[in-house]
């Protein structure tokens, strides 16, 4: 089981231990720092300081309902992405020590998506972010220019405006090929989703021919890491990355 405090990083259960210099907030069931991979889950409380800081005012109506069920709110929790604990906490060099495969040969778009550093930039650019490349870069695989990394894909528009953001996640594949990738990695699992699910319904409506495969920044992390791409259920994707797995199988450190 994943604790707020370590993060699972390779086989056989090997977990690297970070230390963050503030302090954590704790509660009756333990630490309340938050990791969240989906965008809208991780950027609602980053945008909410009344959140991030303290209960609102509606705190007291809170503790009357939970109090039903001899509950009570009083944490103040800090909400972080994988992206940054990896990078920032965990570090690069350490993460590095740990890779067993290579990511050479791989060029790479990495899509931060419209949420993850806006609006206050805590862990990267919020025009230029460039965190992600640099993980993958240092584990072997090739960040190529990407100008759209942190436009939006039409996230839950595809839902009620599909015209609309099927218009915008075409525009994110069109900028892919573009710049010749073998695969885009996403940081937020809906982009991920609209970006690969929608690919056919992107080609029918556009008359175009995608064919990218779409991954999470952390299966090139686990793939590194010597992770079994089943196991990270890299055989679900409607897309399969084709250099993923013949460079996972090809190139060891």
């Amino acid at each position: 089981m994943l604790r707020s405090h370590d993060v699972y990083v390779g086989q056989e259960d090997c977990r690297l231990f970070y230390q963050r210099p503030q302090p954590r907030y704790r509660s009756e069931y333990g630490d309340a720092n938050l990791r969240s991979l989906q965008q809208l889950l991780y950027y609602t409380p980053q945008d909410q300081p009344s959140y991030r800081l303290g209960p609102p005012k509606e705190r007291a109506k809170i503790n009357e309902a939970l109090k039903a069920a001899d509950l009570s709110y009083d944490t103040l929790v800090d909400v972080r992405h994988p992206l940054d604990i990896l990078v920032n906490d965990i570090g690069l060099e350490t993460i590095a020590a740990k890779a067993t495969h290579s990511l050479k040969g791989i060029r790479v778009a990495p899509y931060y998506g419209c949420q993850i550093v806006r609006p206050h930039g805590l862990f990267d650019d919020v025009d230029d972010p460039i965190k992600m490349g640099q993980l993958l870069s240092r584990l072997g695989a090739e960040p190529v220019h990407y100008p759209c990394k942190v436009r939006c894909c039409g996230g839950m528009l595809m839902t009620t405006k599909e015209d609309v953001a099927l218009a915008l996640s075409m525009k994110l594949l069109e900028a892919a090929v573009d710049n010749n990738v073998d695969l885009i990695a996403t940081a937020c699992p809906l982009c991920q989703m609209n970006l690969e699910a929608y690919q056919k319904k992107i080609n029918k409506t556009f008359g175009r021919n995608f064919h990218v495969p779409v991954v999470y920044f952390s299966h090139l992390v686990g793939a590194a890491l010597g992770i079994d791409l089943k196991e990270m259920g890299l055989n679900q994707l409607f897309i399969r990355p084709e250099k993923l797995y013949n460079v996972v199988q090809e190139v060891r450190v």
